[in-house]
């Protein structure tokens, strides 16, 4: 459907309705519930042509909305997409280039971490101060190794 069909059935509703009315004036007897019956039908079919070409244009404008806003959440998907993957190069790099600096070498000794008070499922790493679970063998932060019992 196109926005011509809408139009189309305006022009269509007129002339139904026009020709009902006009059909008055060739009756032979025209009684009041003629008359009634009419002008009524004239008005209805103009009513029912409209609103179905308002449809056809409501329909219209929602289909072109629609396509605008897949156009924007396909470039909004693009755009995280390239964000995500320049934060993942730059990420990686950044840790290459932190890692040598941050990470314990292999013979750093093993320390005991301390426990939180009040959060049994919790410790404190005694270098940096990192809170986490319990049950780590290196700290999450700075990777130092934990004594394990």
């Amino acid at each position: 459907m196109s926005r011509r069909f809408a139009i189309f059935i305006r022009i269509i509703g007129i002339i139904a309705a026009l020709l009902e009315f006009f059909s008055l004036f060739f009756l032979e007897e025209v009684s009041f519930l003629t008359v009634l019956l009419c002008i009524g039908g004239a008005a209805l079919t103009l009513i029912y042509s409209f609103a179905y070409a308002e449809n056809i244009d409501m329909t219209l404008d929602h289909k072109e909305t629609l396509e605008q806003y897949a156009s924007m959440l396909k470039k909004l998907n693009e755009t995280v997409f390239n964000q995500q993957k320049a934060a993942e190069q730059g990420t990686a790099q950044e840790t290459e280039a932190a890692r040598p600096e941050s990470e314990p070498k292999d013979d750093t000794p093993a320390v005991t971490p301390t426990p939180v008070p009040g959060k049994l499922e919790r410790v404190k790493c005694p270098l940096c101060g990192e809170v986490q679970s319990t049950g780590r063998a290196r700290c999450q932060d700075c990777g130092i190794p934990f004594v394990t019992i």
